[in-house]
């Protein structure tokens, strides 16, 4: 099964899963406020700081529903790298499923392909607390910046 076909077995169940974060599985409301923890906003499941991966999935297969907090710490992480950063152990679709993300047959290449192609390279992000520097070289892709 490759990540496309994830995410629209996911949506398919809309009827099952009303309304739950992809990831948590919080219940999300669209009549709260928006600065609420659990309004429901949609998200890029491969960020659109990717842009050129757009072309091999389609765009409805790459929204999701997803509470304000998640889309919030997700930013324009990989799977992996929003799963080391929230503390989610499996995601809510994950378990809905019955399918890991792990066991996707284009996960590898969809996260090495983000990793080399966000436009935020250098910029530090926080997980566990603890800045790391973000850079290309971390999907090994390509080489060290020279310094």
């Amino acid at each position: 099964m490759t990540l496309e076909e994830f995410i629209l077995a996911f949506r398919a169940k809309q009827q099952e899963t009303k309304g739950r974060c992809f990831y948590c599985g919080v219940q999300t409301h669209k009549g709260c406020k928006e600065s609420n923890a659990v309004f429901q906003t949609s998200d890029h499941v491969v960020p659109v700081s990717a842009k050129d991966i757009m072309s091999r999935i389609e765009a409805r297969a790459n929204c999701v529903v997803c509470c304000r907090k998640c889309n919030n710490i997700k930013e324009d992480l990989t799977l992996h790298e929003f799963k080391r950063r929230s503390g989610i152990a499996e995601f809510y679709a994950e378990q809905i499923l019955g399918i890991r993300i792990d066991n996707l047959d284009d996960m590898e290449a969809v996260n090495a392909f983000v990793s080399a192609n966000r436009k935020v390279v250098g910029r530090s992000i926080k997980f566990n607390g603890k800045v790391e520097r973000r850079y290309y070289q971390q999907a090994g892709l390509l080489p060290e910046p020279n310094r």
